[in-house]
């Protein structure tokens, strides 16, 4: 079988090895891979005209190609395989030495073969065109919800990586509770496109929410800055107001210039305590963990009040600045959390849409079911136990690790190798992660990933 390309001449066509080539030894009845001298000829004429030829050497007489005669061809078949489209190549057969001739009616056999091959080479070439044109939409995808959260690019290959590789591990194992998992070829890929659209649903979660790097975003930040600096002037302001109403109440002399100096010194050491102040606020707005001391000192400063410039009294921060402050780990509110957790269900939602093949039926819900845990106390569904599926088990442990130890994240530094596998051990040991596929990950897979995972 030989391959056409479009505008291909036919000497580049000489130059080429064929696709497939193989002849039968009669004599001997074994298969004998070789490289013949085809007929260009024959092969031009078939090309240009899309019609089968058959060839007898007697019939043709004296027109015959030096070609022909160098491979002591006594009779051939070629016939096109023509395409929808176009022409997708040709195939020849032919017989050397005395007898073994063809006829037509071997020659029209020969042509409906060749077009049942052209359909099922076409049928082939679509198929991996479609496997293309997804492996293309699900890249784009991934790229486009690491796109929308920077922190996390490569992310989702890696998540599929260590999964695949957990569950080639475990497929491995013989004996023990894990001797009886079993993923076949199909779910193996199956588990690959999970893994990869597990976060598929952030494209839900709004922007801010995604990004938020700290517990006050950076323009609520800069309006406490603008705050204080009223505060340090409504200080200022007042410390001269009292001296001032001091001198008119009691009928003093005019104010003397150590009181002046005393209201800056004042007003100075008020400054300095002020943006010791706000560094502290802004420590706290990044931390990625408060303890109950901290909370308290952000509760009453929320208590303390000023008075600015239109005699309003206000508080030194706002009820939510209070609030998004106090969050004790991390750097989300309870409602950005809920916001943030709804990506596991929008996940499952948006690739039930896509009208996967039966072999890949289960991606949806093993993408949506990432962030369930064996005692129930996961989400968006609350599984527990058995209702967890294998696959789903070994995607949440490549997900923990890929987030503890990936490069730092806008609300925590990475960790380390043995620090991701201890928090995935003591994770286990409570009961919200499989234990024993922990342990395969932790002792097998770790070591077969290490080229993978991030600043090791």
């Amino acid at each position: 079988y030989f391959a056409v390309l479009a505008g291909e001449d036919i000497d580049e066509i000489r130059e080429r090895k064929p696709l497939m080539n193989r002849i039968r030894n009669n004599a001997g009845g074994e298969d004998v891979v070789s490289d013949p001298t085809l007929s260009m000829s024959i092969l031009r004429r078939v090309i240009e005209t899309r019609e089968s030829v058959l060839f007898v050497k007697d019939s043709m007489g004296t027109n015959i190609s030096q070609s022909i005669i160098n491979a002591k061809i006594t009779a051939c078949m070629c016939a096109p395989l023509v395409g929808q489209r176009s022409l997708l190549g040709v195939m020849l057969v032919d017989t050397h030495g005395k007898g073994s001739l063809f006829s037509r009616k071997e020659l029209d056999l020969f042509t409906v073969f060749a077009s049942n091959a052209a359909f099922a080479i076409e049928r082939a070439q679509l198929s991996e065109s479609i496997l293309e044109m997804f492996e293309g939409f699900v890249g784009a995808s991934v790229n486009a919800i690491e796109g929308r959260d920077p922190a996390t690019a490569g992310h989702s290959a890696r998540v599929a990586e260590y999964s695949v590789e957990l569950a080639t591990v475990v497929n491995e194992i013989e004996t023990g509770v894990l001797g009886d998992v079993r993923l076949d070829g199909n779910e193996l890929v199956e588990l690959r496109y999970a893994a990869l659209l597990h976060d598929f649903g952030k494209i839900a979660v709004r922007e801010e929410v995604l990004q938020k790097d700290s517990r006050l975003c950076g323009s609520r930040m800069r309006l406490i800055e603008e705050r204080f600096e009223t505060i340090a002037e409504a200080a200022h302001r007042d410390m001269y107001r009292t001296i001032v109403q001091n001198v008119r109440s009691s009928k003093h002399s005019p104010i003397t210039e150590e009181q002046w100096l005393s209201v800056e010194t004042n007003h100075a050491h008020f400054l300095h305590e002020h943006a010791q102040l706000l560094q502290w606020i802004q420590l706290v707005s990044s931390a990625s963990f408060l303890n109950d001391e901290q909370i308290a000192r952000i509760r009453r400063l929320g208590q303390r009040t000023f008075v600015d410039s239109r005699g309003n009294r206000r508080y030194y921060l706002e009820a939510d600045e209070v609030e998004n402050l106090c969050i004790q780990r991390g750097t989300l509110n309870p409602l950005e959390w809920e916001n943030m957790r709804s990506h596991a269900a929008f996940s499952e939602e948006y690739l039930r849409r896509i009208p996967w093949s039966k072999e890949l039926q289960k991606v949806p819900c093993i993408a949506g079911a990432h962030h369930e845990k064996l005692n129930g106390t996961g989400y968006p569904k609350g599984l527990r136990g058995d209702g967890i599926l294998p696959q789903v088990r070994m995607l949440t442990i490549a997900d923990i690790f890929d987030a503890l130890t990936a490069s730092d994240r806008p609300y925590r530094k990475a960790a380390s190798v043995e620090k991701a596998i201890a928090i995935l051990r003591e994770e286990a040991a409570a009961q919200l992660l499989d234990v024993n596929l922990v342990d395969v990950f932790a002792r097998l897979v770790v070591p077969r990933i290490a080229h993978v995972i991030p600043n090791r």
